[in-house]
């Protein structure tokens, strides 16, 4: 497909399929399974989606296992990332934070817990900070509950459900809208650090 100067072309795939969408054809054919795959962070297996496929294609933006909120998900992982190591602290990805891990309680439980968070860094006066991102959709989700929730509250639901998930200090809940708004965590995240960032690096 043809694009403007200076601009990356879309894919026919790519175009062809918004195309579709936007004319409320038919994407997927009957009976299609999602293909998404995606990799235990601990064990390394490979787990497939393999949901059914609606005809619009809604699937793929919701699958947890390669879909939209996956790539939208780890964007802001690595942005995060890189943000981090150009203010001065150099940040991991992927870190197991063993203050918030379980063992069995006893032989067979299987109620073990490993705490996979997605950024790490080490600030002069926090100590270590475990950030871990959480990308919402907060339309889709007021509309499953008859627009009672706003994006906000389904930002601060899912605030609240990670600190539950991981009691206690060192966690920052970075969660996010996919139409762009941040959570109250994530600004007064951003705003408490910028106090520590050179001017010309703001």
């Amino acid at each position: 497909m043809d694009s403007s100067e200076g601009q990356e072309p879309l894919a026919d795939q790519v175009a062809q399929c918004a195309l579709r969408r936007k004319s409320r054809l038919q994407v997927c054919n009957p009976g299609a399974t999602c293909h998404n795959v995606t990799v235990d962070p601990i064990t390394k297996a490979r787990l497939r989606c393999e949901c059914k496929l609606d005809a619009n294609g809604d699937h793929a933006l919701k699958c947890p296992k390669g879909g939209g909120p996956k790539h939208r998900h780890d964007a802001v992982k690595e942005a995060l990332a890189s943000w981090l190591s150009e203010w001065g602290w150099p940040a991991i990805t992927e870190q197991v934070a063993m203050n918030w891990c379980k063992k069995e309680s006893h032989p067979g439980a299987k109620d073990a817990f490993t705490a996979f968070l997605d950024v790490k860094y080490t600030n002069e006066a926090m100590g270590d900070v475990y950030m871990d991102v959480s990308v919402t959709d907060g339309a889709a989700q007021a509309a499953k509950t008859g627009y009672r929730s706003s994006w906000l509250r389904v930002l601060e639901r899912r605030q609240k459900e990670k600190h539950k998930k991981y009691p206690g200090p060192g966690l920052t809940v970075f969660a996010l809208d996919v139409g762009g708004r941040w959570g109250r965590e994530a600004e007064a995240w951003l705003k408490g650090i910028s106090q520590y960032i050179d001017q010309d690096k703001r």
